[in-house]
Order: structure tokens, then C-alpha cells, then sequence
């Protein structure tokens, strides 16, 4: 740790009602601003930079936003409930499955923390595919079966609608359709850069907008059907 990141020291304030002085204060805040993009580049996994409106800059920033709207859509479900899905007594868990895959929360947490490995794996692979760690910066087949998973379950409490939903039936289903839509452009970025065959992130994002639909239509509940809307 730098000198200039370390909490002030002085036993002297210890117990003393004075207040810190502004030098203190800056001291003791890490530093986020690095300055080395101030020229318009970035840095890669591995090592390299880039300017910032590069193709793999571009996908790692649409999977950033995709994360972000999800982020959003997760707090405002753990506090509205997840709109229609979560008012309904009937969605409550009662059998032994592990309470991770029963929780909406739960599984829209643990897609954000999968975006950070499509990241580092978009980030890093222009370095080789030899150098990306399965589950930690290379997506595995395991969390696309996830998702798959999660889908089949979840869609078991869902009516399909038969034809084209209308979005914005709650909150908590329009911040997952705005995540949905998010995700796809990620997609669309990811394949503009011919990723190698090997790589399951293209995969990952297309499962993932589908379960994110899913999810949206618990949320509103009876759905209104395009050919209803006036």
C-alpha cells in the first residue's frame, strides 16, 4: 500500500473532539483517478492499450452497461418484491432446492458477477485463449447451463403469451426488459469481434436475454398483447 493511501496515524486525535483537516481527509481516500486514459486509451487484459472506442472497448462497455441495468433492475426488485412474480404466494419457495437458485435476487446477482468474467474474457483474448482461467476470466459451459437451467425452471410458472408482449406492465418488469435489450447489444458487439469458436460468451448473452425475458414477464404478470394495445 502507498504512504499516501494509509490512514492517518496520529494517537494524538484519538478521543479528541477536533475535526480532521482537509489534508487528512484527502489521505484518506484511495485514489480512483489513475490519469494514464487521460490520452484516450485503455488497458487490455495481459497487457496492451488501446483507444477507447476500439471494437473490444466497445463490447467490454456494453457488457459494463448491461451489468449496471441489471444492478438496477435487482435493487428495485428486492425492494418492490419483483412486481407480479414476487406478490404471489405461490412463487415461495417450499421445497429443498438451494435458496440461490430460488431467489430472484440471488440469480440476478450472480449474473452481474458472471458479466465481470465475459469482460475479462473480451478484455483478454486477443493476448490467446491459453491464458483465460475457466470461471474466473473465461466463461464456462456450466454458467450457460445455468441460465438454461434457471430459464426452464422459472418458464414452469410462467403462461407463454402467444404473440408479443407490451413492456411496461410494473417497475420491476420494465428495468429487466431495459437489462434484456442492454444485454443484446452486448451480444451484438461480442460477435462483431469473431471471438474464437471456443469461447461460450456469445452464448452466454443470448441465454441470457432469453431468461431475462422470462423473468420480465413474471414480473408484470398478465401480460397486454400487442394486438390489445390501442
Amino acid at each position: 500500500m502507498r504512504e499516501d493511501h494509509l490512514p492517518n496515524s496520529d494517537e494524538s486525535r484519538v478521543g479528541s473532539d477536533s475535526e480532521p483537516s482537509s489534508t487528512d481527509v484527502v489521505r484518506d481516500v484511495p485514489r480512483i483517478t489513475t490519469k494514464t486514459g487521460d490520452d484516450g486509451t485503455t488497458g487490455l487484459l495481459f497487457g496492451g492499450r488501446v483507444h477507447k472506442d476500439d471494437p473490444v472497448i466497445e463490447a467490454v462497455g456494453a457488457l459494463d452497461e448491461a451489468q449496471a441495468s441489471i444492478g438496477m433492475a435487482r435493487a428495485y426488485g428486492a425492494y418492490g418484491g419483483y412486481g407480479a412474480y414476487g406478490r404471489s404466494s405461490e412463487n415461495i419457495p417450499v421445497d429443498n432446492k438451494d435458496t440461490f437458485e430460488n431467489s430472484m435476487d440471488s440469480i440476478l446477482e450472480s449474473i452481474e458477477r458472471d458479466l465481470w468474467i465475459l469482460m475479462a474474457e473480451v478484455s483478454g483474448f486477443h493476448k490467446g485463449s491459453e491464458k483465460l482461467i475457466p470461471g474466473k476470466t473465461r466463461v464456462t459451459s456450466e454458467m450457460v447451463d445455468f441460465l438454461d437451467k434457471t430459464g426452464e425452471r422459472l418458464s414452469m410458472k410462467l403462461e407463454m403469451p402467444k404473440g408479443f408482449a407490451v413492456p411496461g406492465e410494473s417497475i420491476e418488469g420494465s428495468l429487466l426488459d431495459n437489462a434484456r435489450v442492454t444485454v443484446r447489444r452486448a451480444e451484438r458487439r461480442i460477435v462483431a469481434l469473431s471471438m474464437p469458436g471456443t469461447s461460450y460468451a456469445g452464448q452466454y448473452l443470448n441465454r441470457l436475454s432469453d431468461l431475462l425475458w422470462i423473468m420480465a414477464r413474471l414480473a408484470d404478470g398478465e401480460p397486454r398483447m400487442v394486438r390489445d394495445a390501442k
